[in-house]
């Protein structure tokens, strides 16, 4: 689906997702700081990836969603699947 993202210095949260005719439109607050545009654009971005999914279910956040969420995060920062042991 496509994906436009822009910013929208009257919005009154941090981020709004607006899904609909195979595609989808997030605002983000102009108003924020880039870490919670950022951190607003990975929870919308889930939003989108979720609705994609063929479970639906009448909460948005959701099991499936956080798992998208985690996912997302995940491959944002760059984390790996690798366990590291800590010497303690």
């Amino acid at each position: 689906m496509p994906v436009v993202v822009k910013q929208a210095p009257g919005l009154d949260c941090h981020g709004i997702c607006i899904i609909g005719d195979g595609r989808a439109l997030i605002r983000l607050s102009s108003r924020d700081s880039e870490t919670v545009q950022s951190d607003s654009l990975l929870e919308e971005w889930a939003h989108v990836l979720r609705s994609e999914c063929p479970v639906k279910c009448a909460d948005p956040h959701d099991q499936i969603f956080w798992g998208i969420m985690a996912a997302i995060t995940k491959d944002y920062r760059g984390d790996t699947d690798e366990w590291h042991e800590v010497d303690g």
